[in-house]
């Protein structure tokens, strides 16, 4: 709100009936205009020090104390030079934009790093939004006075946020870190969920910088260093992924910020006045703003399916095209004067899907711990900065050369940034930061770290024939079993490491190294050979697309709705499956119906009745009445169960269950001759499609066996002695690792030729 307010007070400034003692000259309304981004300027370093000393949390609250100080200097002062230190105050505050995106993307899941990023430009669009309604309807001091309350409440609501948990591991409070990721995920600090998350941290903050050559670290005799606390600038100087990524990061947020968006954001009123003179400035303003709003939201939606890149390369470009023709409209006026505000609003829209947002997330992902508070804050520091000389130089520029022409070069710097982005800009969807650091490697030395894992576990042999053949059987054991790689990449890759060595590269081959035992601890397989590691190698290598997960885990849209019992019951019990036992049970009564007489107990039965059946035989299970008589169920004497009596007679309970029939009898024998499960096939496979559509599993599953407790008479009933039940039914079930959520599941029937 701070950087949109000089466009609904420029115009009070200018005129003759303004609030300040003197009409503002043009040097003071382009500091106006500029002098918050250098306040920002000034503010970043400070908050980005802040960050790794007081915290994430503490830096929030602290941001908002310059709002409070510069709004209530221009309620209280009038002079032209008060309100522009008070804006240069505020704009101190305005670093909190270094400080939002580092938070959110610490804070939530992998998965969601990319909305939650978004939603930070999102929130930050919505201020500008407001901030034009209120400039067009409200008088100055009290536009003012509700900037005021808005800091004090942004105060208040920060101080009851817990802290970053990726900053509490870095100072070595792993207990605190775990009640913030419960706090954040809704957990128990010591719920699965939170312990796994812990875990990634670590393994995060245990990188070690890449200073250290492949060849030294094959060598035995080289000791592992402990690790240092060392300055992030010297970190950033040892490692080389950092720096490309830095640099990519500001190339990308340059050009973000010299795409001419600035211009349109702090200039709009004036844009539009000129564009469209018969439309009230501030609708059009609150229009763009909307505009801008819905781009971000379609951004956030679009990142983590379309990717990263794909969107800002669209963007980029569409954006060249929609400037280089709102230049020419601007300079030729070869259309309407509508025309002007049609092509504002469309570049607002098709710059704020990409560039308006990917930058941003993309210096939230690509750094490490170590360095991300240095390194976001250097990015924001030139952010302010490029912003500060944009906007100072717009206005001269427009009195030298015209409004159309500044365009041109705007158009000019479009195609530019998607050029750079086609080139140099990663891929980091769905990417852990490990992973994202070598896309920032070179190529050659990205293959080296692929192989460096195989190498370590073959340096401890003198010949290279007998490197490659232990690291074949080791690596084939370990990494295939667990699923990691496929077993025709280690191929190729030791492939390429011989010929390499052969074609006398500038690697030399591996000295000769005294043998040492194995320390990575191992399970053993049952064939006594397989090795089981309890820690998987470090892949170090892009995930397979295949591996990428492009949807949300959990419960998808269509049942998150469902609160009462009911609902949920009827999310895996259908109609369409209440239907197929209604149809076989009627056709059953309908068979019996022949041969006898009918009654109010033995007439035909209808949906609701059914489902009733279903809930008075899960409430016998609830009540653990297996084994007790029907009669005792429905005992009037104290005895019974009131509800059993209240639903249906006894008579009726029994001569349904007795017809209860899931499958055509008259097929039945030519089915079960090739399926035993026959009798209910088509309710089973109901049952487990109403299971997979309600669910969105997450990345781990597990499949195995389990034996259902069942001594009733059945041709496929099992006897396994190691089971606590020992006779049952056997079902092979996959299920979430970390819900325990049945994906999917067959009934073990000895035989069958379905599948």
């Amino acid at each position: 709100m701070l950087f949109t307010w000089p466009s609904s007070t420029i115009n009070n400034f200018k005129s003759n009936e303004t609030v300040l003692p003197h009409v503002m000259e043009s040097y003071e309304v382009a500091l106006l205009g500029s002098v918050a981004s250098v306040g920002a300027l000034v503010g970043t370093p400070l908050f980005g020090y802040l960050l790794d000393n007081i915290g994430r949390k503490y830096s929030c609250v602290a941001a908002g104390i310059p709002f409070l100080i510069g709004w209530s200097l221009i309620a209280a002062f009038n002079k032209v030079e008060i309100v522009l230190f008070a804006v240069f105050v505020a704009g101190i505050g305005a670093a909190s934009g270094l400080i939002t995106p580092v938070f959110a993307s610490e804070i939530c899941q992998e998965s969601l790093r990319g909305v939650m990023t978004i939603g930070t430009v999102i929130f930050y669009n919505l201020g500008v939004l407001l901030s034009y309604l209120l400039g067009g309807h409200l008088s100055y001091y009290n536009y003012v006075y509700v900037q005021l309350t808005l800091s004090a409440i942004y105060i208040l609501m920060a101080s009851f946020l817990k802290e970053s948990p990726v900053y509490l591991m870095c100072k070595g409070l792993e207990e605190e870190a775990a009640k913030s990721i419960g706090f954040y995920r809704s957990s128990k600090p010591d719920s699965k969920e939170v312990l796994e998350e812990l875990n990634n941290i670590k393994r995060i903050l245990e990188q070690e910088c890449d200073g250290m050559p492949e060849k030294e670290k094959l060598k035995s005799d080289v000791k592992a260093k402990p690790k240092e606390n060392i300055s992030p600038l010297k970190y950033l100087m040892k490692s080389q992924p950092s720096r490309r990524a830095l640099a990519v990061c500001l190339i990308m947020i340059t050009s973000a910020n010299w795409m001419g968006i600035l211009v349109v954001m702090v200039y709009a009123e004036p844009l539009f006045r000129e564009a469209v003179p018969n439309v009230a400035p501030t609708l059009c303003t609150a229009v763009l703003a909307v505009v801008i709003i819905a781009a971000t939201t379609t951004s956030a939606s679009l990142a983590n399916k379309a990717g990263r890149k794909v969107i800002m390369l669209y963007s980029a470009g569409g954006s060249a095209v929609v400037t280089f023709l709102l230049a020419t409209q601007l300079h030729l006026k070869w259309g309407p004067h509508i025309l002007t505000a049609v092509f504002i609003y469309v570049f607002c829209f098709v710059y704020g899907i990409g560039a308006g947002a990917i930058p941003y997330i993309l210096f939230c992902e690509v750094f490490v711990p170590e360095v991300k508070s240095f390194c976001s804050m250097l990015i924001m520091e030139w952010s302010w900065m490029s912003s500060f000389f944009v906007l100072l130089i717009f206005n001269p520029l427009v009195e030298i050369m015209g409004l159309g022409p500044v365009f041109y070069i705007f158009s000019v710097i479009c195609v530019c940034t998607a050029v750079f982005c086609y080139y140099f800009q990663p891929e980091t969807k769905g990417l852990p930061v490990d992973d994202i650091q070598i896309l920032f490697t070179t190529k050659r030395k990205r293959n080296n770290r692929v192989s460096s894992w195989a190498l370590k576990v073959a340096a401890s042999t003198r010949d290279l024939g007998s490197v490659l053949r232990e690291t074949r059987s080791c690596v084939h054991a370990c990494i295939v079993g667990l699923g990691v790689f496929d077993p025709t990449l280690y191929g190729t890759l030791l492939k390429s490491e011989a010929s390499e060595s052969d074609s006398d590269t500038d690697m030399e081959d591996p000295e000769p190294v005294e043998e040492t035992p194995p320390t990575l601890p191992f399970y053993t397989g049952k064939d006594g050979k397989t090795k089981w590691y309890k820690t998987p190698p470090r892949t170090n290598v892009r995930t397979r697309s295949e591996n990428i997960i492009t949807h949300l885990p959990g419960c998808k849209p269509a049942v998150r709705d469902k609160k009462t019992h009911l609902e949920c019951f009827e999310i895996f019990f259908t109609e369409e499956l209440v239907d197929i036992v209604l149809k076989y049970t009627n056709q059953k009564i309908c068979l019996r119906l022949e041969n006898s007489e009918p009654n109010p107990s033995t007439k035909e039965t209808n949906r609701e009745e059914l489902k009733a059946v279903f809930g008075l035989l899960m409430l016998a299970g609830l009540y653990r009445s297996n084994r007790q008589s029907i009669i005792d169920l429905w005992a009037n004497d104290g005895t019974g169960i009131e509800i059993f009596r209240n639903t249906m007679t006894r008579q009726r309970f029994t001569f349904l269950v007795n017809n209860l029939r899931f499958d055509d009898a008259s097929t039945r024998t030519e089915r079960a001759a090739i399926d035993r499960l026959a009798p209910i096939r088509d309710v089973f496979e109901v049952f487990v499609k109403n299971c997979q559509s309600a669910y969105t599993p997450f990345e781990y599953l597990t499949i195995d066996e389990e034996l259902v407790a069942f001594r009733g008479r059945c041709s496929f009933r099992q006897y396994i002695p190691s089971k606590p039940a020992k006779y049952g039914l056997k079902l092979y079930t996959l299920v979430d690792a970390k819900t325990f959520y049945t994906m999917n599941l067959e009934i073990y029937c000895v035989r069958t030729t379905v599948r």
